[in-house]
């Protein structure tokens, strides 16, 4: 799975079941999004990629990772609303221990396999 599909993985797990991640599954799923928009430079958004220090008022960390909304995505705009309830959840926040080793694999966080009360029988042919 790519960092997009891995996203879009666990963006589906937080909406179906808000408990589902962890604070370590939900660190990684910020990286990942943050690091999909980081445009390089030594910067608050440089600062949040790489040791996950969020300013008292992230407002400029959000624009520095904010891309142009009239040429986004709409699920890379889910994944950006993800990300901004995330940095206002933790604002003031220093750096985060182990941040660096935190990133979106398969099977390492709940975000691969399929939502809670999701058996996959609906998508199987022959099934409504």
């Amino acid at each position: 799975m790519d960092d997009a599909s891995l996203i879009q993985a666990a963006l589906r797990t937080a909406i179906e079941s808000p408990t589902a991640l962890d604070d370590r599954a939900s660190d990684a799923l910020a990286r990942t999004i943050a690091a999909q928009f980081y445009s390089g430079g030594d910067d608050e958004s440089f600062g949040f990629v790489a040791t996950g220090s969020i300013p008292d008022n992230p407002r400029r960390l959000w624009r520095q990772l904010e891309p142009d909304p009239d040429f986004t995505l709409p699920s890379d705009r889910q994944a950006l609303g993800y990300l901004a309830g995330y940095l206002l959840r933790h604002a003031g926040r220093g750096p985060v221990d182990d941040w660096n080793g935190l990133w979106l694999r398969a099977g390492e966080y709940p975000v691969d396999a399929l939502p809670p009360g999701r058996d996959g029988l609906a998508m199987r042919p022959g099934r409504a």
